[in-house]
């Protein structure tokens, strides 16, 4: 995973997702390209009908304006403060950036525009995209850009709540059910997992899924030289609270979930599990579609 896209919003939540992307970076000497992404009051025209907004309101685009303005300035002062914090090399050339692998390169982006577009523009170019969440909730606007990063890119998204310090991702639980969503999660994050020094494979023997399924999983990766062991999350409450649970439990510092919803419409919300998941996690959690 040598390319790291890490979305600042310039929030509160900056500095975890450039931790995050730090962690990772770390194990495999990556460059992290920072994206912010200033709102152009001209995309809510689509809200009120062609130009309106400029031509009928322009007291709420110049306020837009500015509140982009002092978002695009935070993020780049958390930009330059980590930088210089955690020594990362600042470079828009990462070929030329020392090859150390404890000390990553990083770059500013900042581009105009929707944020989501600017998600699915340059994360299709990526290893591996960071995301931010607040703890107690996820906001409309996280939600169109988590769906935006799992439906457009094609790419494993890091979501990362707001205060989270991430460790050095020692200790992973894959969450499996043998689903399409599942396989394709744990293919695309096989170099995390090989660097992993605890995996654990856990499942819920429910319906068609077995602890079979979980055995199975732990052959391949032995496979590929990932050691791993399997865990049978027991019968109970729902089945979301029971997987943090166990990951709390198993002391994981990373949860990786293949990201399936009841609906195949990419507009439906992400549903059960994963959305459980989501809303209450206070790990990060690395999922794919």
């Amino acid at each position: 995973m040598k390319a790291i896209l890490a979305h600042l919003t310039g929030g509160d939540t900056d500095e975890a997702v450039l931790g995050a992307a730090l962690s990772v970076a770390r194990r495999f000497g990556s460059h992290i390209e920072a994206l912010h992404t200033r709102l152009d009051p001209a995309e809510l025209s689509r809200f009120v009908g062609g130009e309106a907004l400029a031509a009928g309101v322009p007291e709420l685009a110049a306020a837009i304006e500015r509140d982009a303005e002092q978002s695009c300035r935070r993020a780049k002062a958390a930009f330059d403060q980590w930088c210089a914090a955690q020594a990362v090399t600042v470079t828009d050339h990462p070929k030329d950036a020392p090859k150390d692998a404890a000390k990553p390169s990083a770059a500013w982006r900042e581009t105009r525009g929707a944020p989501q577009r600017s998600i699915a523009r340059f994360g299709r170019l990526a290893d591996l995209i960071v995301l931010s969440r607040s703890v107690d909730a996820m906001s409309e606007q996280t939600r169109v850009e988590l769906e935006t990063a799992l439906f457009d890119t094609g790419r494993p998204v890091l979501l990362v709540p707001r205060a989270t310090t991430v460790g050095a991702l020692r200790t992973v639980m894959v969450a499996w059910n043998g689903s399409l969503e599942a396989a394709r999660t744990v293919g695309l994050t096989m170099p995390i997992l090989a660097a992993a020094e605890q995996v654990t494979v856990a499942t819920a023997p429910e319906g068609d899924i077995t602890a079979a399924d979980a055995e199975a999983l732990v052959r391949y990766l032995g496979i590929n030289n990932i050691r791993a062991t399997s865990l049978a999350i027991e019968p109970g409450r729902a089945l979301g609270a029971r997987l943090l649970s166990a990951a709390r439990e198993a002391r994981a510092e990373l949860l990786i979930l293949g990201a399936y919803t009841h609906s195949r419409v990419r507009q439906m919300l992400l549903g059960g599990v994963t959305r459980h998941v989501l809303e209450a996690a206070d790990i990060p959690v690395l999922m794919s579609r």
